[in-house]
């Protein structure tokens, strides 16, 4: 009898014993002093699937190194980067909107943030990280990886910024978005009876069809063929902005045509200012290997072959002025580094300058996040010259195969 009650407990002893070493080492945070001062984190934002922020600490002591800290059960590390300013240490993690902490390979767990600073001497010392943005929380869910995906939660816990990761089941969360330009009674630009719709309708539709060949999960902003007399609506609920960023996609894909100089030829990727171009250049590269298409001639807003970028010009922040006074509201806060393109522009909330807010008709309820899609226009070709509108639609497939080649390599790390 003994013996059967002892094999009947064993098993539940070991069971519990396992229970509280788990939750023993699960609540022993870190095991570590903190100064008493906080680091002031100013900026956070989620770019695309990478965390950035920016913050700054007073100190007057010479420094080697700052790392970023993520504690669950055991630390994670990230260099910082930072520039002293009369012992005002300033630190980021990247200089450009979509560099930072990769968030999809995070682990499930809650994550205590704090920094780590590494004096001249070797002595090292630890900072909890207080949250001075206006984002008291932040939502981002991460990529799915064999159907799932997981939500993160960045909030203040234990007096300090946390980091939540778990897992999701919330059915309408997309991974990506594809934006088929124009539609309706906009046909975008046209050429000897050739339009933009010709081709950004199934452009898209074949781009969404590959993707989710390969498990992600996508949404056109439009998906019905182009009817006569229909308006695609960009602001307001459920246009296309609308619909994009409620999607809680991370990446947006927008097809055009372009038109211009009948010499004009060529691939064009359009970008929001001071990225990583990695994603535009193989996106690019892919395109021109792949197809009979060359890198675009056109010398305007170039910043690499193929690769453009475009922000407000200073006659264009005065049409806005002047647009402004006339109508009589206040100008929007336009510089020469707010990204031109809308579809670019406000998907990306804070991170890209959106700034839609109803001053006038038009209102993007989401132009204040600080959660963006990170967002590409892809030019493919000028209507204006038949040689590309020729190639696109012999091609077409070679076209999806390689712009999808480029996103599954580059936004699935």
């Amino acid at each position: 009898m003994k013996k059967l009650i002892f094999k009947i407990l064993l098993p539940i002893i070991l069971i519990a014993l396992i229970i509280l070493l788990y939750f023993y080492f699960k609540s022993d945070k870190v095991n570590i002093n903190f100064e008493e001062i906080k680091a002031d984190i100013n900026e956070l934002y989620i770019y695309g699937n990478h965390l950035n922020l920016k913050g700054s600490l007073n100190i007057n002591q010479n420094i080697n190194t700052i790392e970023l800290v993520l504690f669950d059960t055991i630390e994670q590390t990230y260099n910082l980067n930072y520039k002293n300013d009369n012992n005002q240490i300033n630190f980021y993690i990247s200089d450009k909107k979509n560099n930072g902490i990769y968030l999809d390979n995070l682990d499930k767990g809650n994550y205590q943030v704090y920094i780590k600073i590494t004096f001249e001497n070797n002595s090292n010392a630890y900072y909890k990280l207080k949250n001075n943005t206006k984002y008291s929380e932040t939502e981002y869910y991460t990529i799915r990886k064999d159907n799932k995906f997981n939500y993160i939660l960045i909030s203040e816990l234990e007096d300090t910024l946390n980091i939540e990761v778990k897992s999701s089941k919330k059915k309408e969360i997309y991974d990506v978005v594809i934006d088929a330009g124009h539609g309706g009674i906009d046909t975008g630009a046209c050429y000897k009876g050739i339009c933009e719709t010709d081709f950004t309708l199934d452009l898209s539709k074949k781009l969404k069809e590959k993707l989710e060949e390969n498990g992600l999960k996508v949404k056109l902003t439009r998906d019905d063929s182009d009817k006569k007399g229909k308006k695609f609506e960009t602001y307001g609920d459920n246009g296309r902005i609308d619909r994009a960023m409620s999607s809680k996609a991370k990446y947006l894909f927008s097809f055009h045509l372009n038109s211009g100089l009948s010499s004009r030829t060529g691939t064009e990727i359009y970008t929001t200012n001071n990225i990583d171009y990695t994603l535009a250049k193989s996106i690019v590269d892919n395109i021109v290997i792949s197809t009979n298409t060359n890198y675009s001639n056109n010398p305007i807003f170039k910043v690499d072959k193929g690769i453009y970028t475009r922000t407000f010009q200073k006659y264009e922040i005065s049409d806005v002025i002047k647009d402004a006074e006339e109508e009589g509201y206040d100008s929007y806060n336009i510089t020469t580094n707010t990204t031109y393109y809308y579809i670019i522009r406000e998907t990306g909330g804070i991170i890209t300058g959106a700034y839609t807010d109803g001053r006038e008709d038009d209102y993007n309820k989401h132009y204040d996040t600080n959660v963006g899609l990170e967002s590409y226009i892809l030019e493919l070709g000028y209507i204006t010259n038949p040689k590309d509108t020729q190639d696109i639609k012999n091609n077409m497939d070679n076209y999806i195969t390689a712009i999808s080649k480029a996103i599954l390599e580059n936004i699935c790390e």
